[in-house]
């Protein structure tokens, strides 16, 4: 499954630091989490947040939420569904998208976005808005099909 890919006790110890200290967000948001350059003043605003989580949630995630098994629950979304993923993201690579979730939620769609990492909403967020309304505009239409 696949909470088995990246979820060992060992892994998940590193991750459960990820965000403790500026350094260590650094070096993920460098060499984990992005792929494209954001802004000086972006790149703060990230690693400001990433700071400023409740400990117990930035430990809770890594040790309980990123081993949680939801895949049994996929089959039963029925609603058109679009997953964005970056061509270069490390964290959920395109591959692992279409195996673990693509292929178990009936006609859902994978799209791509380019010379993006894991932070598509801030490495590119016109692809990312022109991938999501050109998905709204196609099920609308399905919609309105149905409808008449």
């Amino acid at each position: 499954p696949y909470t088995t890919l990246f979820r060992s006790a060992e892994r998940r110890a590193e991750m459960s630091r990820a965000y403790s200290t500026r350094e260590t967000v650094v070096t993920g948001l460098d060499t984990v989490l992005r792929y494209a350059p954001l802004s000086d003043a972006l790149r703060e605003q990230v690693i400001e947040d990433s700071l400023a989580g409740a400990e117990q949630a930035k430990k809770g995630w890594a040790q309980h939420t990123i081993i949680e098994d939801v895949s049994a629950d996929l089959g039963q979304i029925n609603v058109p569904v679009l997953v964005i993923a970056g061509d270069h993201d490390q964290v959920e690579p395109a591959d692992v998208m279409q195996s673990h979730v693509i292929a178990r939620i009936p006609g859902a769609r994978l799209e791509m976005i380019a010379n993006s990492g894991h932070l598509i909403p801030l490495e590119q967020p016109k692809a990312l808005g022109d991938q999501i309304a050109a998905f709204r505009r196609t099920t609308t239409q399905s919609d309105d099909r149905v409808r008449a």
